[in-house]
């Protein structure tokens, strides 16, 4: 029974992604965290390397890391223990950095290995750095250097980027948790950026409201839930731009119309809910003039709706399955549209169980996007403790989290 045990625990997986994006706040590529149970709280790999490390592969090849990373590049988070397994050689070396962790020593072994992998083709990224002349033989394989700017603080990491200029390396701020920050390190000289600033919710100033936002949104769910046309219609009324945008889009030469369609109600139907929801997530994930918010926003927003939604379905009503996704939809507009997320809600008049979900954390909703939101964060306890309340397994939220997020990067694959 224990062996049984042993081998169901090893079968499930977290994946945690959060954002690398560059200036413009475009992604650049996902940091991608393992975790191997609920409770576990690091990716570390000790004695069962081979064995987790092998179930991590089969996960990514079964879903496609393609479908994850959306062309994006990923870092592969890498203690000791799993640098020296052969897992990392099932691993794509055109989209895979290997992730070195800081408390790696520069052994002849471990520089040997890492020289190893950078001779097969993979990019190497040192995480958490601080220069010390030990670390040299590293720092020579290394494509990326990841600084902790809360751990150094700004000034100590320019001065250790300075030096370490003109070597061919890129580097990347971690930690990043304020616009002041974002901005700070822009000005210093960074290529990359990651933290909280890009990835959890939190109110932002100095952006303009863009209502087309919201009325995309509710559009993308009225679809998702099979409205008639003449509701998607009403909406679509709402927003001038956005109707002009959708009949300049059909009858452009590359739908091959015969006659020109010149009605939403038209275009809907000609259209079709596939390629219509296609076109709308296009729109609601592609950042705008003048500074709305970065798509990894949107991304994180759809992934949280998603699995949410997925975690409720044997659970809750039909109806309370699409509040779910509802919930995990605008659980972000405060940071997407700049506005206390209260205020917001009012204006929507959104239903009550939405509302008292956002606002109060209460509600038949609110365990289910707060299980949503513990997996995205890796609260592996809070995961735990959920996960419980609600009755869904390891292997189940586990599952969710992989669904939604092919899906999430899914929805534009086939677009126009």
């Amino acid at each position: 029974q224990n062996t049984a045990d042993e081998t169901e625990k090893h079968e499930q997986v977290f994946i945690g992604r959060q954002p690398i994006v560059n200036h413009a706040q475009r992604i650049f590529g996902y940091e991608l965290l393992f975790r191997g149970s609920a409770d576990s709280v690091g990716a570390q790999f000790v004695d069962d390397t081979q064995a987790t490390g092998q179930v991590l592969i089969n996960a990514f090849n079964n879903i496609g890391l393609d479908k994850v990373l959306e062309g994006k590049k990923a870092f592969i988070n890498v203690s000791e223990g799993m640098l020296h397994s052969d897992v990392l050689e099932s691993l794509p070396t055109d989209c895979v950095v290997i992730e070195i962790l800081e408390h790696v020593k520069p052994t002849e072994a471990v520089v040997s290995r890492i020289a190893t992998l950078r001779s097969n083709g993979f990019q190497i990224a040192l995480d958490d750095f601080e220069y010390q002349s030990e670390f040299e033989p590293l720092v020579k394989l290394a494509s990326y250097i990841k600084f902790d700017i809360l751990a150094l603080g700004l000034q100590r990491t320019v001065s250790q980027m300075h030096a370490l200029r003109g070597r061919g390396l890129s580097f990347l701020a971690e930690k990043v948790e304020t616009r002041e920050e974002f901005e700070a390190c822009r000005k210093k000289g960074f290529n990359y950026y990651q933290g909280y600033f890009f990835a959890k919710p939190e109110v932002l100033s100095a952006k303009r409201i863009d209502p087309s936002t919201v009325t995309l949104m509710n559009i993308f769910n009225l679809v998702r839930r099979g409205e008639e046309p003449a509701v998607i219609e009403e909406q679509f009324k709402l927003d001038v731009a956005l109707s002009y945008n959708l009949l300049r889009f059909i009858n452009s030469a590359g739908m091959g119309l015969a006659r020109k369609i010149d009605s939403i109600k038209r275009a809907l139907v000609v259209l079709g809910r596939d390629k219509l929801s296609r076109w709308i997530s296009l729109l609601m994930m592609s950042p705008k003039q003048g500074g709305d918010a970065p798509n990894a926003l949107f991304k994180t927003a759809l992934v949280r709706a998603r699995m949410a939604e997925l975690l409720g379905q044997d659970k809750l009503s039909e109806d309370l399955q699409d509040q779910l996704f509802i919930c995990g939809m605008f659980s972000l507009l405060d940071v997407v549209l700049s506005m206390p997320l209260p205020e917001l809600v009012k204006k929507l008049n959104l239903q009550e169980n939405v509302s008292t979900a956002l606002i109060d954390n209460s509600g038949p909703l609110a365990p289910y996007l707060a299980l949503a939101q513990a997996v995205e964060s890796l609260q592996m306890d809070r995961v735990s403790q959920l996960g419980g309340q609600l009755g869904a397994s390891v292997e189940d939220i586990s599952k969710a989290h992989l669904q939604a997020l092919v899906w999430a990067e899914g929805l534009d694959q086939t677009a126009a």
